[in-house]
């Protein structure tokens, strides 16, 4: 049927009474509700892989290391994303903020090339179905792509293959010669985003031949897929030894295998209901109906007489991410079934489910009824998405101001590896990651506390004449586990004269001497309460000092000098 006739339905339908406004204020609730998640999840600090994937990346290569631009981190090459983190750090001096800018700018990109697909369908970009696109793929449960500043390369290497494909469907349908190489170009980057990118060519390849590409534009498919993945395996050594290929995955855990696969293909649906048991059998049942979906499809489109470019474009894409699923199965099976539903697996999940719901909506578009019946699911699936997205409200406050004292505690030296191990799995080579990203003021570092207060440890604080007092108290001090060096102080801290909490604080010893540091703006509700002001609510403060100083009377004096708390002014009683 040509995509010309099918416009009027969709108008109509774009008009029904469930259609436009329904889904156009489900798709703002998300958009906002996404916003909200992504400012109260922000942590300024580095996380994880990013000390050696990005900064460790930066620096070998500033060094003169070009091969660090190809070598492996874990089975990907990360080239793309390390052109990104390039810029960044050199740019930006490492700024977390821009690269979480990028994986909402990445997320949009998606977004565009779904509703390109849709259009393709029937389905104009405001249309219901199109705003439904927007709910469905917006989902913040894929949290971890979205914050985490090191996963530009989990959106590439799903965005390239489907950008690909979908200037391949637009090239056979228009012989357009430009739409093909930049389809080639989509298939060859993808390889430099993930491990799974060296499989789009190969589905690339086997979608021109399904739709009858011309023969020459069919060899140069594959023979740039046999030059991609030959340049990737060149030197390639795969993690652990190859453990966890396929066939041994087959031969002797079967059944994890199968549950860990169909758990990540059905991951979104373990969230919208509700996580726990139920869960975890709605995602199994989900990717069911999903592979038997993509059966059926398949079948529709290969009994044609004339090949549907459109629908085989999207079922090639599902090709790629079955197999991408595969490759995650078989790779991450040790870590047990279970670790298929963590967020940023999510994100290829939800591209798979968006493909079929487009595949779904373009076989019903010649049905009114049918499309009703589409609308009335998709309409609640949009209200389950916005009751999940809502639970950005109740993300913790303090994942930001939490991470940042640990940054504190590598500026100060202070060996406190049980918080450390927030940033890194391993303490010891954390320190030795964040050494130079330290000394260079790099991200975090660059923050005015962190980047003076190993310098300032020892010098004397001069106290403003006349400043007034603080409210406040230190509610405990704590050993740390294996540092004799330091202890950890937490309290509060609130500048009546201001009527606000001061900035960060300086830890100063009876002699005048800073002996320390801590961070103002940990979350303490009870204080609005106690204080009779809404601003008292982040008065919290934590930091390191000097174990030997514990046990004399320490004097918070804040950065700014606004106000001293000295021993004999701190409130009594627990705060």
């Amino acid at each position: 049927m040509p995509i010309s006739s099918l416009e009027p339905i969709a108008v109509r339908l774009g008009r029904s009474r469930l259609g436009t406004p329904f889904f156009a204020a489900c798709a703002v609730a998300i958009v906002v509700l996404l916003a909200v998640g992504l400012w109260r999840s922000y942590v300024p600090v580095p996380l994880f892989d990013t000390w050696d994937g990005a900064f460790g990346f930066y620096f070998r290569a500033a060094d003169g290391d070009w091969s660090a631009w190809f070598g492996q981190h874990n089975e990907h090459r990360l080239i793309l994303s390390r052109l990104f983190f390039w810029l960044d750090i050199a740019v930006f001096r490492g700024s977390v903020a821009a690269l979480v800018a990028l994986n909402v700018v990445l997320l949009g990109a998606v977004v565009a090339v779904f509703l390109a697909f849709a259009a393709a369908a029937g389905f104009a970009v405001r249309s219901w179905f199109g705003l439904f696109l927007v709910c469905w793929l917006a989902s913040f449960m894929q949290q971890g792509n979205l914050v985490w500043e090191f996963q530009s390369q989990f959106w590439l290497a799903q965005l390239l293959p489907l950008t690909g494909l979908y200037c391949l469907y637009r090239a056979r349908e228009s012989g357009s010669s430009i739409a093909f190489a930049l389809g080639m170009i989509c298939g060859i980057l993808a390889a430099g985003a993930m491990a799974n990118g060296i499989l789009a060519l190969p589905v690339f390849t086997l979608y021109a031949a399904t739709v009858r590409f011309e023969w020459t534009k069919i060899a140069i498919t594959a023979g740039l897929g046999v030059l991609v993945i030959t340049a990737y395996l060149h030197g390639y050594t795969p993690p652990g030894g190859g453990r966890g290929l396929l066939a041994n995955a087959l031969a002797h855990r079967p059944v994890d295998l199968a549950e860990y696969y169909l758990l990540l293909l059905g991951t979104p649906f373990h969230t919208l209901t509700g996580k726990g048991a139920f869960g975890r059998i709605a995602a199994i049942v989900a990717s069911l109906v999903l592979l038997g979906g993509f059966v059926v499809f398949l079948r529709r489109a290969l009994m044609r007489q004339e090949r549907a470019a459109l629908e085989l474009a999207l079922l090639a894409f599902l090709v790629f991410l079955f197999l991408s699923a595969d490759l995650v199965a078989c790779g991450r099976i040790d870590y047990g079934p279970y670790q298929a539903l963590i967020s940023r697996y999510k994100t290829p999940a939800l591209m798979a489910w968006a493909t079929f719901w487009i595949l779904c909506a373009h076989a019903s578009v010649r049905s009114p009824k049918e499309i009703s019946r589409l609308q009335i699911c998709f309409a609640a699936l949009s209200l389950a998405l916005v009751a999940a997205q809502a639970s950005v409200f109740w993300l913790p406050p303090d994942a930001s101001f939490d991470k940042k004292v640990v940054a504190l505690a590598l500026t100060l030296g202070a060996q406190d590896d049980a918080r450390l191990a927030s940033l890194y799995p391993d303490p010891k080579a954390l320190r030795i990651a964040a050494r130079r990203v330290r000394e260079d003021r790099l991200s975090i570092f660059g923050d005015p506390t962190l980047a003076d207060a190993e310098a300032a440890m020892g010098r004397q604080w001069i106290t403003e004449v006349g400043a007034p007092p603080c409210r406040g108290r230190v509610d405990r001090i704590d050993p740390l586990p294996g540092d004799n060096r330091f202890v950890r102080i937490r309290g509060w801290i609130f500048n009546p004269a201001h009527g606000a909490p001061p900035g960060d604080l300086a830890i100063v010893d009876p002699a005048g001497t800073i002996v320390g540091f801590a961070l103002v703006g940990k979350s303490r509700p009870e204080l609005v309460e106690t204080l009779e002001t809404r601003t008292a609510r982040y008065a919290g403060f934590e930091g390191y000092a000097l174990a030997a100083t514990a046990a004399t009377g320490l004097a918070l004096a804040p950065l700014d000098r606004s106000c001293i708390l000295r021993p004999a002014d701190r409130t009594p009683g627990t705060g």
